[in-house]
């Protein structure tokens, strides 16, 4: 499977081929982004068919995040 750039043809933790998609909403978004109309997205999931893992994990735009990670995020 080809996600962007990124190609998963196996689960790194059974070794299973067939995945899933599915993605957080609601009070799961991705928080993050300057200004508040920006600052939430839902978060995209690839899982594994076979034992449930959460193989990749992305938003569709990461640049409006912060390169600096706050002091406070430790």
């Amino acid at each position: 499977m080809k996600i962007g750039k990124i190609v998963i043809d196996i689960c790194p933790y059974c070794g299973g081929t067939n995945f899933r998609y599915g993605y957080q909403s609601g009070d799961c978004r991705l928080y993050g982004a300057n200004s508040f109309l920006n600052n939430q997205e839902p978060i995209h999931h690839l899982v594994c068919e076979e034992c449930g893992a959460i193989i990749l994990s992305w938003v569709k735009n990461p640049r409006k995040y912060p390169k600096d990670i706050p002091d406070n995020a430790f």
